[in-house]
């Protein structure tokens, strides 16, 4: 996935770059966008190519990065849900058993990926936005994979 911004702050290897947030960023959390209810944000990105204040730049992350957020914020509290409802329909439990059950999964399924996934992807540099490169201008800012 790439995005395009400008760079408002340099920090060693670091840069802070403002971006403008589409509206699949929002509920998407694979990155910081998904984070924030303003429209403008700023990414913290490893600066591959030099970049200085004031300078447009492209920003990439792995779409294979992108699509395993995807699959843990969505497919792990998914299948948890499905795996529930079974259960309970296999144990005949009520209705309000089996949807005992499916809150405490998602909210054990929240827990798991904020306190337990979170801390190691940060860790991953696999996982870093990085700038990958130095852009003309933002008129062609387009968000695609």
């Amino acid at each position: 996935m790439e995005r395009h911004g400008i760079v408002v702050e340099e920090n060693g290897n670091l840069v802070s770059v403002l971006l403008l947030r589409h509206s699949a960023c929002s509920s998407c959390h694979g990155c910081s966008l998904g984070n924030s209810d303003s429209k403008e944000t700023i990414v913290k990105a490893v600066n591959k190519v030099s970049a200085k204040k004031g300078d447009y730049v492209a920003l990439s992350i792995s779409t294979d990065v992108v699509t395993k957020a995807a699959i843990t914020a969505y497919g792990i509290p998914l299948i948890l849900l499905m795996l529930f409802v079974a259960i309970g329909n296999f144990l005949n439990l009520s209705e309000s058993s089996i949807l005992g059950a499916i809150v405490l999964s998602l909210i054990g399924s929240y827990f798991l990926n904020t306190k337990v996934l979170e801390p190691r992807r940060q860790k991953n540099s696999k996982y870093d936005v990085a700038a990958t490169r130095i852009v003309n201008n933002l008129e062609q800012e387009v968000c695609h994979e």
